[in-house]
């Protein structure tokens, strides 16, 4: 799935095609930028099953993928990874076709790969490409 486009030199309602700025017209150049998106978000937790339980009973979730090491749980605008310490770090994953950039990508089991790199500030990113038919 491509990320959202942001459209930027257009102003006005979209939708009627009514534009807030007359200096605008049809034929103005309109760029197309495609923004970089978070995956997910990583949580260390002790159990993923109790934790998996306890999010479904407190909030409106799907899980999406889940086993004794790591769970995907999908709120409506993002995802959460429940994740046991001696696998995988807190991290934050941002989409990129570009993630081999950063260095060989590990496989895993849900068709993803990835590289962890860190910030100038220390923190964990996870770059991850999807599958390409996602």
């Amino acid at each position: 799935m491509l990320n959202p486009p942001k459209i930027t030199g257009v102003s006005g309602d979209l939708k009627t095609g009514r534009r807030s700025n007359p200096s605008l017209s049809p034929t103005s150049a309109h760029k197309i930028i495609f923004m970089d998106k978070i995956h997910h978000i990583a949580i260390q937790v002790e159990s993923i099953t109790k934790s998996v339980d306890w999010y479904k009973e407190n909030f409106d979730i799907t899980v999406s993928y889940q086993d004794e090491t790591w769970a995907m749980i999908d709120f409506e605008n993002t995802s959460l990874a429940l994740v046991i310490p001696e696998e995988h770090p807190f991290h934050f994953a941002i989409e990129s076709k570009d993630a081999g950039s950063y260095g060989q990508l590990t496989e895993h089991r849900d068709g993803t790969a990835s590289i962890y790199i860190k910030d100038i500030d220390g923190n964990n990113v996870e770059m991850i490409k999807l599958p390409d038919d996602k």
